[in-house]
């Protein structure tokens, strides 16, 4: 896997039911979303359910406008992000990538 150690480096604010956090996007970064979402139930059915597809890669959940994106890689590098995408394409189909601004 392409980005396994980079995915390893992040930090671990994973949106769990332990802790139930919703990060906020940072200014520079790049964020590979596979959904966004009205509320938190559904962003947690969406994580299940990508779970079940994936279940090493680390979950996000962050503030999208009055949403939710569910994040699966983020990186200041827009070109990482994309080699992240494709290195999991087979497995999710629709997956974008948020550059905040």
């Amino acid at each position: 896997d392409v980005c396994s150690s980079d995915r390893e480096a992040q930090p671990q604010a994973i949106f769990n039911a332990d802790s139930g956090e919703i990060l906020t996007t940072a200014s520079g970064m790049n964020y590979v979303v596979l959904g966004v979402f009205s509320t938190t139930e559904n962003a947690e059915r969406a994580i299940l359910q990508a779970h079940k597809l994936m279940s090493d890669l680390h979950y996000s959940v962050y503030h999208y406008g009055d949403k939710y994106m569910v994040s699966l890689y983020n990186a200041p590098s827009r070109s990482e992000c994309q080699e992240f995408v494709n290195s999991v394409g087979n497995s999710f189909q629709d997956l974008w990538i948020y550059s905040r601004k």
